[in-house]
């Protein structure tokens, strides 16, 4: 380990108050070593990711072992870290709230704060696995401690249930509580987040465990409504009327709803029955289909109902006229004359005489042409606007509603189908 990244480690482990978690895919140096002993003997909690510093067989590296193993008895935990297998990279999370993280491969040094999205990706794999497999070099007679908070999140000002069961110990004291029994349980009020460290002893050894409880106002439900656009074939949002969560699609729509639930402990999705926090479904809407997120942590409880309506005709997209979509932003129109095409029928099947075909087109073309300097007009611009087939649209619209004024769900219906074909 460079000089450099030993004094970057200590300098970021020294503000510790009260967890530290260690992963290393090299050996600790002896400074290091040190480093942690002293926050030990302050009685803040130490748990130490061994890996593949240490390898199966401990004899080709004696000394280094009896060091992390003196590292347990002064009251680290210890654990193999199974999920860093293959992970070139010093990880270390201080508090629950920074990461530093050195690459050892691009020697590079990089620091997050908990409201980052890579903080949560690399204290993700610092969660501990409390199964036997994982613990290294434990031993019976050791002292073992079970260590859990009812809630993993707790709403603000907020009686969270506290339960520890402790073995081999002669000694146990809790922040907050103070001396107690080998086991029980006790109710913390939680006003903002907070760590609890359990310190226990015997004649022999030490250990200290924390718990970390983060504090949350209420449980919040995000979600987002899409349909696969035919022309693109993509999933675009629709929108929604007044955030009701009222959409209306057209008949033969895929539709797609994301979701994600925060702040949550149970989270229920009706009627696909996920219970995860951040999921998806794709379905065919059938006339009507309704969607419910609910979400609870302690006694605050949220939801989300979710209406699709499927609308057998595009009333709000019927074209009286074929206009060229272009035509919007280049001022084309492209012009598509019945009797020319009748002519082109006509001609395939050797129905028209020359002379008639002449005289048709003839006239289909001096009308083309008339048409086409109509467009070309200065005035035609402001007459496209005051009649064009969006405008008509909304008139219908507006008809609709005022049949309808006094059905408050049709009327909203009615406005989602606008915006999605607007």
């Amino acid at each position: 380990m460079h000089d450099q990244h030993i004094f970057d480690i200590q300098e970021f482990t020294a503000k510790t108050t009260h967890s530290l978690r260690f992963y290393s895919c090299e050996k600790l140096p002896q400074p290091i070593i040190d480093q942690l002993i002293r926050l030990l003997e302050k009685r803040i909690s130490v748990d130490l990711f061994v890996g593949e510093t240490i390898p199966a067989n401990r004899t080709s590296e004696p000394f280094y072992f009896y060091k992390v193993i003196g590292l347990g008895r002064d009251g680290a935990n210890l654990y193999r870290g199974t999920q860093f297998s293959g992970n070139r990279s010093i990880i270390c999370q201080r508090d629950f709230d920074q990461i530093i993280r050195i690459d050892t491969e691009s020697q590079s040094v990089q620091f997050y704060s908990s409201n980052e999205e890579e903080y949560k990706s690399f204290a993700g794999l610092l969660e501990l696995n409390t199964s036997v497999e994982d613990g290294f070099n434990r031993e019976s007679g050791d002292i073992s401690i079970s260590f859990s908070a009812e809630n993993k999140i707790s709403l603000k000002n907020s009686k969270v249930s506290l339960s520890w069961s402790v073995l081999n110990a002669d000694g146990i004291e809790i922040d907050g509580l103070g001396a107690v029994m080998n086991s029980g349980t006790e109710q913390f009020l939680i006003t903002e987040n907070r760590i609890i460290n359990l310190f226990a002893r015997n004649q022999h050894s030490k250990k200290i465990k924390s718990i970390f409880i983060p504090v949350v106002e209420r449980p919040q439900i995000f979600y987002d409504v899409q349909f696969l656009n035919p022309s693109s074939n993509k999933f675009v949002s629709l929108p929604e009327e007044s955030g009701r969560g009222v959409f209306g699609v057209s008949k033969g729509n895929k539709v797609r709803v994301l979701w994600e639930v925060r702040n949550a402990e149970k989270v229920r999705v009706e009627p696909s029955g996920s219970g995860d926090h951040k999921g998806q479904v794709e379905f065919y809407p059938d006339g009507q289909y309704q969607l419910e997120i609910t979400a609870s942590l302690q006694n605050a409880n949220e939801s989300k109902r979710i209406l699709i309506q499927e609308f057998p005709v595009p009333v709000f997209r019927e074209a009286l006229v074929k206009v060229n979509p272009k035509f919007n932003t280049n001022e084309l129109f492209e012009i598509d004359d019945a009797r020319l095409r009748a002519y082109q029928f006509l001609e395939k099947r050797g129905a028209l005489s020359y002379s008639k075909v002449s005289d048709l087109w003839n006239v289909a073309s001096n009308s083309s042409d008339q048409i086409e300097e109509m467009i070309k007009a200065p005035n035609f611009k402001r007459f496209y606007d005051e009649h064009s087939i969006e405008k008509l649209n909304k008139s219908i619209g507006e008809r609709i509603k005022s049949y309808f004024r006094n059905e408050p769900s049709v009327i909203t219906l009615i406005k989602s189908m606008q915006k999605y074909y607007e």
